[in-house]
């Protein structure tokens, strides 16, 4: 290597350190953009405080040299609402995003009385861009201040892919890979958003008048732990054709695991896992994966969502006041597919403390909204051990069509329940299905089931006294 190009390559490697450079203080937001912007990429070397979060330009890149040393943390001072912004394809790896929001909260910004007591939190934003990849991050101490649970605002956490109305092309392309958090205060370990406020799928939604998406963007391989809403939300009609693949997300005491809302469609979520162990307690209604609601309009309407292999454990004994559904289809939304989605329930000698009249733990749960059916509801190659109930449709609107093919489940009551009020046009039984249930009773409910369609393959057993 001739002299010259040694001499560029240390230029290039030059990093920031924890301890003040020549003529710097502790912030070091502007010496990481000054080597972002003028080399092209900068490496932390150890955990850095910054003032409020770094850009990073466009297809610069932005390393850790450690992974679990090197990383950025939010000033007490700041007011940023995320740790670090990315570019259009730029390169973020190895790096720990510490949002600070404990000491933010009591002393800062974020501080009762302060300028934003409803301060929240995230360690990385995507805005209105494209193609900017982020791996192996940590991120810690992210999420909302406790004002915003109080006024149901919860907000924060690992990752925001926020397509808003100032965008004036599609965000696509970008990925999460391999990022992990415990959040306890976190309203999402991930998110991707597009807007879903006012007339739900039309163009005013953007400031240019054109519609664009957020589309083909990745959230893969992120172990996420504990949070207050849900653990991935994809939610607003502009939100579609993209992926969650390969998550994990343990003890989650939020509303919602992994959920597709407000007009979200055919995005596809496959591999993931929501596990919980004994410690886990809530005292609301859960929902493990989930399609739901639409904005009151059909043009918002949440559809054509596919969750492919995702799976919901419930080991040991759980103790809470709460229905559990694993997967699950809400108000005004259709086309949902539920393909070899396992549930693996708590054991069958468990008791599980219900609200009153609550079913307890469901594996595919149906609840209408007043504006409108479920439609063409798909669960195929599914299994569920011990749970309360197979299916379950509650709601006032029912639902016009719910296929089950190939899907074995052993419950610990009736198979199937259509709550009072409530009507399924249709019921197709399908395939080598083999439900069981061990109270003597396949069905439950005073609800109507117009047309039940069961093929000749498919088998029943009551009182069944061990799984399948």
């Amino acid at each position: 290597m001739t002299q010259p190009a040694r001499r560029l390559a240390a230029q290039a490697l030059d990093t920031i350190h924890s301890t003040p450079l020549s003529g710097s203080g502790a912030d070091k937001v502007g010496q990481i953009e000054w080597y972002l912007a003028n080399r092209g990429y900068c490496i932390v070397d150890d955990f850095v405080e910054v003032s409020r979060a770094p850009i990073i330009p466009t297809g610069a890149k932005l390393y850790g040299r450690h992974y679990g040393i090197s990383g950025l943390k939010l000033s007490d001072a700041s007011t940023s609402h995320e740790v670090l912004r990315a570019g259009t394809n730029s390169r973020i790896k190895n790096l720990i995003l510490d949002g600070n929001l404990a000491t933010r909260e009591a002393t800062g910004a974020f501080a009762p009385g302060a300028a934003d007591p409803h301060g929240y939190v995230f360690g990385l934003l995507f805005q209105n861009i494209s193609g900017a990849k982020a791996k192996d991050c940590i991120y810690q101490d992210v999420g909302c201040t406790a004002q915003s649970v109080t006024d149901s605002l919860p907000n924060g956490g690992g990752s925001f892919m926020s397509l808003t109305a100032a965008a004036t092309a599609d965000m696509t392309g970008n990925v999460v890979k391999r990022f992990k958090g415990t959040a306890p205060k976190a309203g999402f370990h991930h998110r991707i958003f597009s807007p879903f406020l006012g007339n739900g799928f039309v163009s005013s939604a953007f400031n240019d008048n054109t519609i664009h998406f957020a589309t083909d963007n990745w959230i893969a391989e992120c172990e996420g732990v504990d949070g207050l809403k849900n653990a991935i939300e994809l939610v607003g009609p502009f939100t579609r054709n993209n992926k969650v693949m390969h998550t994990r997300i343990v003890d989650y005491n939020g509303q919602g695991g992994i959920e597709a809302d407000f007009g979200a469609h055919f995005n596809w979520f496959f591999g993931n896992k929501l596990h919980f162990t004994p410690s886990f307690q809530t005292t609301i209604s859960f929902a493990g994966f989930n399609q739901n609601r639409s904005n009151g309009t059909d043009g918002s309407r949440t559809f054509g969502n596919r969750f492919e292999r995702c799976d919901v454990e419930m080991l040991g004994y759980l103790d809470g006041a709460f229905n559990f559904s694993a997967l699950s289809e809400a108000g005004q939304s259709s086309n949902a597919e539920f393909i070899a989605c396992h549930l693996i329930g708590p054991s069958i000698t468990s008791s599980f403390n219900r609200n009153a009249g609550a079913t307890g733990v469901v594996a595919y749960y149906l609840q209408d909204a007043s504006i409108g059916k479920n439609r063409n509801t798909m669960i195929r190659d599914g299994r569920a051990y011990n749970p309360d109930r197979l299916v379950k449709v509650v709601g006032t609107q029912g639902a016009d069509l719910i296929v089950v093919k190939d899907t074995h489940g052993f419950c610990r009551g009736a198979v199937y329940e259509v709550a009072a009020g409530v009507t399924v046009d249709a019921l197709h039984l399908a395939g080598d299905s083999y439900p069981q249930t061990i109270t003597g009773s396949l069905s439950t409910g005073s609800g109507t089931i117009t047309t039940t369609t069961t093929d000749a393959s498919v088998r029943t057993q009551t009182s069944a006294s061990t799984p399948i």
